[in-house]
């Protein structure tokens, strides 16, 4: 199964480069996250901060295909925040080579 995105998880979870503030950048989401997808996604672990379940919705095969897709997601972001930087190290270089000694 290929998961591609939902409106339901886009609506909360900002899941490109940027973060919407206080709903966590699933690009972003660490090991531990990851490790305990089926519990929070499922299994309720996290409705004390706001992440309903979604057991009545999804089954653990699903769930599989969420988190590849965010996996994905996250390597599409670093690459581009990976660009970005090595762009803006250029850019100051040449200003730098621009401006001459100083």
């Amino acid at each position: 199964m290929r998961w591609t995105g939902n409106s339901t998880s886009r609506f909360c979870h900002a899941l490109g480069a940027g973060n919407h503030g206080v709903i966590p950048n699933l690009a972003w989401a660490s090991a531990e996250t990851h490790a305990a997808l089926d519990m929070i996604v499922l299994g309720g672990a996290r409705t004390d901060k706001g992440m309903v379940s979604f057991a009545a919705m999804l089954n653990q095969q699903e769930v599989g295909a969420i988190q590849a897709w965010i996996v994905h997601r996250a390597h599409i972001a670093s690459s581009r925040r990976g660009e970005f930087l090595a762009n803006q190290a250029r850019r100051q270089a040449l200003a730098r080579q621009t401006r001459g000694p100083e």
